[in-house]
């Protein structure tokens, strides 16, 4: 069985076309982070496989989880953590940020 660790979380994106004066600014967010998409990847080569990472409890943890289960993915070594205050990073911070240390208790990142 291969065991795949890393982060499980929501890409965020807003459609093309929206103003940038836009009042109300609708997105989109899609299931990923790249240890996610390489959990899903080998159980589609159809390879046993686990993920290793924390989930939270809420709405966007029980879809994340519920998307590992459609695909056949074990949730066995997953870590079901209470929801933590959120943080988001644009595209354009994600870089900046990998370079840098921290966790979401000490750093918060609205873009």
């Amino acid at each position: 069985m291969f065991i795949v660790c890393g982060e499980a979380l929501f890409d965020v994106f807003v459609p093309e076309g929206v103003s940038q004066a836009a009042f109300a600014v609708p997105f989109a967010a899609r299931a990923g982070g790249s240890p996610f998409n390489v959990a899903i990847g080998l159980r589609r080569l159809g390879q046993p496989v686990a993920l290793l990472t924390g989930v939270s409890t809420d709405f966007l943890g029980e879809r994340l989880m519920a998307v590992l289960q459609a695909e056949q993915v074990s949730v066995e070594l997953i870590a079901r953590k209470s929801a933590q205050p959120p943080w988001v990073l644009s595209r354009k911070m994600r870089w900046a940020c990998l370079a840098m240390r921290f966790t979401a208790q000490v750093l918060r990142i609205a873009c």
